[in-house]
């Protein structure tokens, strides 16, 4: 069965990004992110892509999926789809969007479920995450740390995708 899956870090303010670049860092977030994603096929826009550090591109352990309208992006090591659409048919079981901004608010319609953490604080930003309607979405789970919350929403039922 298809599981897609939201993974993201965002303040409170929605910022996820600055310039290409995370705003924060913060290590049990990358662990996390570690955790769930290794294995599992991770969607991601090209800015996205490019944004992570060369020693990590592609992402290791995991099938990258990079949406791309250019024919000039050509990558060793990842699958290119042209739309998010396209990338979630490709996908067979558990998969996670992991980015950027118009990816995340393209996905919010197809996601199943949404592990965010919401780092404590505004940032400056010009890159960021959509604002989770309550009606759709019910908080199931958080786990407070002191920067930041580990939070997991789901699709309520009456709202299946």
């Amino acid at each position: 069965m298809k599981e897609l899956v939201i993974i993201v870090a965002a303040a409170e303010n929605g910022v996820i990004g600055q310039g290409g670049k995370i705003p924060w860092h913060f290590k049990e977030d990358f662990q996390r992110f570690k955790q769930m994603t290794l294995g599992y096929p991770c969607i991601m826009g090209r800015k996205t892509y490019e944004s992570l550090p060369s020693s990590s591109r592609p992402l290791p352990g995991r099938e990258n999926i990079v949406l791309t309208r250019s024919p000039d992006f050509n990558e060793a090591g990842v699958v290119i789809k042209s739309s998010l659409e396209d990338a979630i048919r490709y996908c067979k079981g558990l998969a996670f969007i992991i980015g950027g901004q118009r990816v995340y608010e393209e996905g919010m319609k197809f996601a199943d479920r949404i592990e965010l953490t919401r780092v404590k604080g505004e940032y400056e930003g010009d890159t960021f995450f959509p604002k989770i309607d309550e009606s759709v979405w019910e908080l199931v789970s958080t786990d407070d740390r002191e920067k930041f919350s580990f939070m997991t929403y789901v699709r309520r039922k009456h709202d299946a995708p």
